[in-house]
């Protein structure tokens, strides 16, 4: 049976529909320089119709957008119909390729430019011969109606796309937009909509550029190569643990070391990008060169299944380069799609100090392994160490305490130094048996670092304890981490929603081995992938199965909504059990984000015992999200920065899960 487009609510002329401000944008549209640089030939235009309903089918989702972008459910096919009416006379389309066309329509954003759609030629014998194909989402979208009573032509905005003249591909090329949604094509839309492609500018080195369009013109060169920078993130370890397996490297290496060949941009990563130049740079001729660059001194690092890479932008700190993060396209079947597509651009500062490096990086420690003997032995009596730990003097949990409580105070200010005196020290937050408050002293270092641990003590006790009290007044404090009743309290009445894609797909490796193998037992692959995950000694061949397993995933809806469902029924069991006992809800604290977060035990595999710990953190909304997940250790050592759990479920008998036993 052919698919048809169910026309009741279309007026007899349907163009009557829009205002003269309505077609002004459409028009308009049609003299911007990505329009004008792709434009429809006559020949091309022959397949088309004015009578937009005759020969375009408009499958359920794209009508759902549609009702979205354009605030209305009653004459949704009406307006579209008469969009493309007034976009096929005023010649307000462009080209991708044989098999996709975008037109404007009657919204316009913020900046004035009106909303982009498109349609591609259906592949079904069947029916109509095109489909909508893409309409964006209106929540990513900035609607000049969404901004109220402003002049769209105040809002600042950099120029969206330009056409472009390459030296490969000939004369002027269009760079298309997906109209400032953000949406990534294809893999992340629903299956009946595809994305715009987009052919860009090579361009392989440095040398000044200046790109005309209808807004303006590109900056007059690109920012430069960055060598030192570049060489520190290759020696970060960001990109030291996390080679790119052999296998992948060849492959996109393989590909002719053009960017934009390889991977499809959307326009919300061009403007950021664009943001972070502060500059309106030709994006991409940037990604060309600094792709190229980063192949050719093999500056690329393997992140959660996605491939990261610098460009020459600095962060807000002066000395981190921005990175593009790389996804793979699970469906680069349709039309205008491309092998891979850029998921997130990092602009984030990074921090001055590397958190896990903070006291290290300030004092000489000598021996870490005396050093925390001795604190554990002064300290009130505690479990430092998980009870299956092989070296009983290792005592991670107190490093891990120690080192983070120094970054969280450093961060406070709440580190005193004197050097006339020749003392430092803070609060390590613990007490002695008597619950005396035990402090970390110093002295000034000849060596690379500013000090040398010399003791811990009690104040007033013993000759650091005396020379603190005689320097310091008022002592040193103890780290703050709440501020808030929320922060330590989980609330059942509030909503909690949960970020499935980061929780299954970006931290797969989390999870535990026979969840993953009974939830996705349909899969004739999966145990054989499971297998190399879980036991390979070769770093690079589990990264390898990991992204496997994502693939599987992405690319078998049924075995994504298994996972789904039972991640929602330990979700729910969890929240059931925060009812039950409020003890349940753990406070922990994330050191590098400064953040409080409450963690839930989630049981995926019931046999009575969690298998990981959901981070749930309080957005401004009063809703809960959960934003990710860790492994049990990893979630208490978090905790422990607050206090001692006091919990049925986190505690130091946990025993080392499926990713932990592959550390």
């Amino acid at each position: 049976m052919g698919h048809d487009n169910n026309t009741a609510d279309a007026p007899a002329d349907a163009h009557e529909l829009l205002t003269a401000a309505d077609r002004a944008v459409i028009e308009a549209a049609a003299e911007a320089g990505w329009f004008r640089a792709a434009p429809v030939s006559e020949a091309f235009r022959a397949q088309f119709s004015p009578d937009f309903l005759s020969f375009v089918f408009i499958p359920s989702q794209a009508r759902q957008r549609l009702v979205q972008l354009f605030g209305t459910s009653s004459n949704t096919f009406a307006l579209i119909a008469a969009d493309w009416a007034c976009a096929f006379a005023a010649d307000a389309l462009y080209l991708h390729d044989e098999r996709s066309v975008s037109f404007a329509t009657h919204v316009p954003l913020a900046n004035g430019h009106a909303v982009e759609v498109s349609i591609a030629k259906s592949k079904r014998p069947d029916g109509l011969p095109w489909y909508l194909s893409y309409v964006p989402q209106v929540e990513r979208l900035r609607l000049r109606r969404d901004v109220a009573r402003q002049d769209a032509a105040t809002v600042p905005s950099v120029p969206l796309t330009t056409a472009v003249s390459s030296p490969v591909l000939g004369a002027a090329h269009a760079v298309p937009t997906d109209a400032l949604t953000g949406d990534v094509p294809t893999e992340a839309a629903a299956s009946d909509t595809v994305a715009s492609g987009q052919i860009a500018e090579v361009a392989s080195t440095a040398e000044p550029v200046t790109r005309a369009t209808s807004e303006g013109t590109f900056a007059d060169s690109l920012p430069p190569v960055r060598p030192k920078a570049l060489e520190a993130m290759r020696a970060s370890e960001d990109y030291q643990l996390g080679p790119v397996p052999e296998a992948l490297w060849s492959e996109v290496a393989s590909a002719g070391g053009i960017f934009t060949d390889l991977v499809w941009v959307s326009q919300r990563w061009t403007e950021k990008l664009r943001s972070a130049a502060k500059a309106p740079i030709d994006v991409y001729a940037l990604l060309n060169r600094d792709w190229a660059e980063a192949l050719r001194t093999h500056t690329v690092r393997s992140y959660e299944g996605k491939l990261l890479f610098p460009v020459s932008i600095l962060r807000s700190d002066g000395t981190t380069l921005v990175e593009v993060a790389l996804k793979r396209d699970h469906a680069p079947e349709k039309p205008g799609s491309k092998p891979w597509f850029v998921c997130y651009v990092d602009d984030f500062a990074k921090q001055r100090v590397v958190a896990g490096h903070a006291l290290t990086d300030w004092a000489y420690l000598g021996n870490m392994t005396e050093l925390l003997d001795t604190l554990a032995t002064i300290a009130l009596p505690e479990r430092w160490s998980f009870d299956d730990e092989q070296n009983e003097h290792a005592r991670p949990i107190l490093r891990s305490y120690l080192t983070y409580t120094f970054y969280r105070l450093q961060a406070e200010g709440k580190v005193l130094e004197n050097r006339e005196q020749g003392i430092a020290a803070f609060n390590t937050g613990l007490v002695d048996r008597a619950y005396e408050p035990l402090y970390a002293c110093f002295s000034p270092s000849s060596l690379g670092e500013q000090w040398r641990f010399e003791a811990f003590c009690k104040a007033g006790s013993r000759q650091w304890g005396k020379k603190l009290v005689a320097t310091f007044n008022p002592l040193p404090r103890r780290p703050q981490y709440f501020k808030r009743k929320e922060d330590l309290l989980f609330d059942t009445d509030r909503e909690l929603r949960r970020d499935v894609d980061h929780i299954l797909l970006d931290n797969i490796n989390r999870l535990p081995r026979d969840f993953l193998l009974e939830e996705m037992r349909t899969s004739a692959e999966v145990p054989a992938v499971i297998e190399r995950a879980y036991t390979s000694q070769d770093p690079g061949e589990r990264i390898l199965a990991f992204d496997e397993l994502r693939e599987i995933t992405e690319d078998d809806p049924r075995i994504k909504r298994r996972l789904i469902n039972r991640l929602d029924d330990a979700i729910e069991l969890a929240q059931k059990r925060v009812d039950w006992n409020f003890k349940t809800a753990v406070p922990a604290f994330y050191p590098t984000k400064n953040t409080m977060s409450l963690l839930l035990p989630l049981d995926l595999t019931e046999d009575d015992r969690p298998d990981v710990a959901l981070v749930v953190e309080l957005m401004e909304s009063g809703a809960y999200i959960g934003q990710t997940i860790l492994t049990m250790r990893m979630a208490y050592n978090n905790a422990r920065l607050i206090c001692r759990p006091d919990s049925d479920w986190l505690n130091t008998s946990l025993k080392l899960s499926d990713a932990e036993t592959l550390a």
